[in-house]
């Protein structure tokens, strides 16, 4: 059930035809909905029938009311917005629930608590919809109904008005949001280029072998293949060290940025196996960059992933020396 509430065009129009047939609020035509000599019937009318209310209410109120004033009051009788008979006078208190159901307006403690005739009553009278003194049990003139529902429309354009302003102010921030994050993002995009740019000039100058420079994810890359340990052990090799030791000069001149050491392995033994190698591999190169004042040790992380991350083919001697690698990884912003 959509309510009227949500279309502003449907609203002006209505308040335009309000405002044609009398100097309070009498419409000539609901839309395209209620032809206008009902309407103008409706005016002169003393003691409108709940069908009657039903009908021009809910020809207010909903996207697709329905046609006739006996379906109308059927979807009310059927929703409980109202509980007297067809023909039955309307009076202020269920003309007050019809309304603030199929508006679908929210109320105070009491309404919410007994959504009733008399609760309903009290909230139109407190929002302004009903005036003058009055009790929920006096039955409604169609022009005091006309007027009333005037009253409700004018407030649907006023919210309408202010939901919308908010819309658009909501759009505005999520543009200027999304422009933010544009702009930094290429911004971190052109300073990782940069690093890694910067990194790769120097390790060619410095001439380390077996290391590879890119952007990944978390920032950018050194990679390391085919690292040396000590036979069956997780000691770095004496070649490593000068690697690390000529890594770690880099390394200091970008401050600031935390370090992940990534571990991985060939596919040779077992799952678990290849963890606990990644890990140990990864947490020597860790300990050792600790070591030579490239990071504090808060500063640096270990992440072991065995061989689940292969670069290259496992089947031939070349390809396992690749996998067989550490990732210092310089975290990005």
């Amino acid at each position: 059930m959509e309510c009227f509430l949500h279309n502003p065009h449907k609203v002006t129009a209505v308040l335009c035809a309000l405002l044609l047939f009398s100097a309070v609020f009498a419409p000539v035509a609901y839309s395209q909905t209620v032809p206008g000599s009902e309407l103008e019937a409706l005016l002169n009318t003393g003691k409108i029938t709940c069908s009657q209310a039903a009908y021009f209410v809910l020809a207010a109120a909903l996207e697709n009311p329905p046609e006739t004033r006996e379906a109308a009051f059927g979807m009310a009788r059927e929703q409980g917005w109202l509980s007297a008979g067809a023909e039955s006078p309307v009076t202020l208190g269920r003309l007050s629930l019809l309304i603030m159901k199929a508006f679908d307006l929210g109320g105070g403690l009491l309404y919410r608590l007994f959504p009733g005739p008399r609760y309903a009553y009290r909230e139109m009278i407190g929002r302004g919809f009903i005036e003058g003194r009055a009790y929920s049990t006096l039955t409604v003139s169609g022009e005091r109904f006309l007027h009333i529902l005037g009253n409700v429309l004018v407030e649907a354009e006023s919210r309408m008005a202010d939901q919308q302003a908010a819309a658009r102010q909501r759009e505005l921030a999520a543009a200027q949001e999304r422009e933010q994050q544009r702009f930094l993002a290429e911004e971190q995009s052109r300073q990782r280029k940069q690093v890694a740019a910067d990194i790769s000039a120097q390790l060619e100058n410095m001439a380390v072998a077996d290391t590879t420079v890119s952007i990944v994810e978390e920032g950018v890359s050194i990679t390391l293949s085919d690292i040396q340990f000590l036979p069956d052990s997780a000691i770095l090799a004496d070649a490593e060290k000068i690697k690390l030791q000529e890594i770690s000069r880099i390394l200091r001149g970008v401050s600031g940025r935390n370090i992940i050491v990534f571990g991985h392995t060939a596919q040779a033994g077992t799952e678990t196996g290849q963890i606990q190698v990644s890990r140990e591999r990864a947490q020597a190169v860790a300990e050792y960059l600790v070591f030579l004042g490239t990071r504090r040790a808060e500063e640096v992380t270990v992440q072991a992933h065995g061989s689940s991350r292969p670069v290259a083919d496992n089947n031939t001697a070349a390809g396992m020396a690749l996998n067989r690698r550490v990732e210092i990884i310089i975290v990005g912003d």
